[in-house]
């Protein structure tokens, strides 16, 4: 028998989001601001703006005008191999 995690889920509210998108600080075309603008303008509900490794935190989106996203700190951790990494890998 198989089981899915989502099968039984009540109540909430599902949003889209992008956890993936870079900016000028890396090889990104857009500063945040824009790429933020963008992403609230088609109806996403939070982004993390992953730079190659820098860190994008709490104090870098202050600035910012968040226009009804969620913004996640987070950053891309560039390596060989994959981009995910852990203790076992």
């Amino acid at each position: 028998m198989q089981y899915h995690s989502y099968t039984a889920l009540t109540g909430g509210n599902w949003m889209r989001g992008n956890l993936h998108a870079h900016t000028l600080r890396s090889d990104g075309k857009r500063p945040a601001q824009e790429v933020v603008d963008d992403y609230a303008a088609r109806g996403y509900g939070f982004l993390m703006l992953s730079d190659h490794d820098v860190f994008t935190s709490v104090d870098e989106f202050a600035p910012l005008q968040d226009n009804g996203l969620i913004l996640v700190p987070g950053n891309e951790i560039t390596a060989d191999g994959p981009h995910i990494w852990n203790s076992e890998s």
